[in-house]
């Protein structure tokens, strides 16, 4: 490259600089950066219990979920499902079955920051399940559990799906969930 071309290529980029295109493509990035990271602010955060609890005095199962985020949850819906797979001609398949729970859905789940001191965790629920868990890890089989809990973030709308897989027996402890923050099982 000759002198003269460098100066009249350094001259073009110079140009393309005067005429805002590159402040413009760099402003845009910077846009779109901040806005993505807004939008993983603006989703719900519910956190949901690793294990199971077992109340011999009531009876029941339960598990614990948790909104962990800054603004409430709405439209709150819990499933639990049975997955049992089966082998199928070719491979191997899967089988999911719906566990009744006594409660689905919940049409306003507190923030911890919107709730009413520590003797009350609006921000923390337990989901009792109606049917008899117990026998489902021992058949010996490779059946599991999953608890799927589907929320909408009440400023944003945005939704996300929360799941929690249980695959042993050992995830069923003995006792009750403490309140609060945490998912502690005291035993009874």
């Amino acid at each position: 490259m000759q002198e003269g071309e460098c100066l009249e290529a350094a001259v073009q980029v110079a140009s393309l600089w005067d005429n805002g295109w590159i402040q413009a493509v760099f402003g845009g990035l910077f846009t779109s950066f901040l806005f993505l990271i807004i939008m993983k602010l603006m989703r719900p955060n519910i956190k949901i219990s690793p294990q199971i609890c077992y109340s011999e005095d009531k009876g029941k199962h339960a598990v614990k979920i948790i909104n962990k985020g800054r603004f409430a949850a709405t439209d709150v819906y819990c499933t639990l499902r049975k997955v049992s797979p089966f082998g199928g001609p070719g491979g191997q398949n899967v089988k999911v079955d719906v566990i009744p729970l006594k409660f689905q859905g919940l049409a306003y789940f507190y923030s911890k920051r919107h709730s009413l001191g520590k003797e009350n965790s609006m921000f923390a629920g337990q989901i009792s399940i109606d049917e008899d868990i117990s026998n489902i890890f021992s058949s010996g089989g490779a059946d599991r559990l999953e608890f799927h809990v589907t929320a909408r973030h009440s400023f944003s709308g945005f939704m996300k799906v929360f799941i929690m897989k249980y695959e042993h027996k050992s995830t069923i402890k003995k006792g009750e969930f403490a309140i609060g923050d945490n998912f502690n099982i005291v035993e009874c």
